[in-house]
């Protein structure tokens, strides 16, 4: 019994929006901001490969056949492709494990403008980057990072608002965009945004706190206790409104007026009040990470290259070109033979672990011809 109830606690420990990564639960229903991003890139891949026409087919939301078939029996890129998809979500989810007690990351305490602010200047930055036109692996490694930035406040704002049960399925195109000043309407600071529901977990299987948000015109997010800054601001025991709760066990506010939660980051009705809704905030968020990346006017690939989208992603093949040398053995030349060898190998060697290298290589060799 000690270890299972450990174990409870560890998971709810980290768990302030979506949780990183799998592993932290055995529901295979539940998304993670890892599974959430390689669904999208999934998405986006297939999207690029078959509007670009590199894929004929009718096939086009079945991604993963879409991808197999750009690659045929090149399956090394194909795990090249997987690879570097992996390295975005990991990307995601290293910034969640940074910060994932800033309410700005977290779009918690309803600082929503504010991480609204952070992905725009971000943005700016990524835009920069792709401007300069070089994309070196330290460049791309960069850009990586600061995808993933963006993204982890990005879906965090699915599970952690009321957008989902005001709009469903739908990603709301203007937050982080670089084209909106300001956003819809947020819950001003005196204002009660939820009402006090049983959280129970006999309670809450029943939908106790299903319907305890009192604004739905408006936007507005959980309160969780322990994070840097924000915090929720104290109420009367006695008050049966306030500002929503996260929600959750590891949430000790959640007794704070108003109790209970919105949370919508599993499929634990213990650890997220909202969990009927986890589903359609994972798909919100799939969709609105598809949008950051290749929204026809305002995606952060518009204007970029498609080979230079290839190489991002990892939808390159593997070359099928040959390199070829012709070295001089001429007498003549017996002092620089040497020399000549060893810049062949060196040669060699940066292009021949290159997934895109060479697939072939010729060496042929000619001389003075006999006196």
């Amino acid at each position: 019994m000690y270890i299972l109830c450990l174990a409870v606690v560890t998971m709810s420990a980290l768990t302030d929006a979506f949780n990183p990564n799998a592993g932290l639960s055995d529901d295979r229903n539940m998304y993670t901001h890892q599974r959430i991003t390689l669904e999208a890139l999934d998405r986006v891949a297939a999207h690029f490969l078959s509007s670009s026409g590199l894929v004929s087919t009718s096939r086009i939301t079945e991604y993963d056949f879409v991808i197999k078939e750009h690659f045929g029996a090149d399956t090394n890129s194909y795990e090249n492709y997987k690879m570097k998809a992996r390295q975005f979500a990991d990307a995601v989810s290293s910034v969640y494990q940074t910060y994932r007690l800033d309410p700005d990351y977290t779009v918690n305490s309803e600082r929503i403008e504010e991480a609204h602010i952070l992905v725009k200047d971000t943005r700016m930055e990524i835009t920069s980057l792709l401007l300069t036109g070089m994309f070196s692996d330290t460049i791309v490694e960069l850009l990586r990072k600061k995808v993933g930035k963006c993204l982890m406040i990005i879906q965090s704002f699915y599970s952690n608002t009321n957008w989902v049960e005001m709009n469903g399925l739908v990603p709301y195109s203007d937050f982080g965009s670089l084209a909106i000043q300001h956003l819809m309407q947020i819950a001003s600071p005196g204002e009660a945004t939820c009402t006090s529901c049983d959280d129970s977990s006999s309670a809450l299987k029943l939908g106790s706190c299903d319907d305890n948000l009192l604004v739905t015109d408006r936007l507005t997010s959980g309160y969780l206790f322990g994070q840097n800054h924000s915090p929720k601001p104290s109420a009367d025991p006695a008050y049966v409104t306030g500002k929503c709760s996260h929600g959750g066990l590891r949430d000790s506010g959640k007794n704070t007026p108003a109790t209970g939660g919105i949370n919508k980051e599993t499929t634990d009705r213990n650890l997220s009040p909202h969990s009927h809704l986890h589903l359609h905030a994972s798909e919100a968020a799939i969709r609105a990470t598809v949008e950051f990346l290749i929204h026809p006017t305002s995606g952060i690939f518009i204007d970029v290259a498609q080979d230079i989208i290839s190489k991002i992603i990892g939808l390159q093949l593997k070359s099928t070109t040959s390199l070829g040398f012709v070295v001089d053995v001429s007498g003549s030349m017996s002092n620089d033979i040497a020399e000549v060898k060893t810049t062949l190998k060196r040669r060699v060697i940066q292009v021949i672990n290159d997934a895109h290298g060479p697939d072939k290589y010729v060496l042929a060799t000619f001389n003075d011809p006999s006196m």
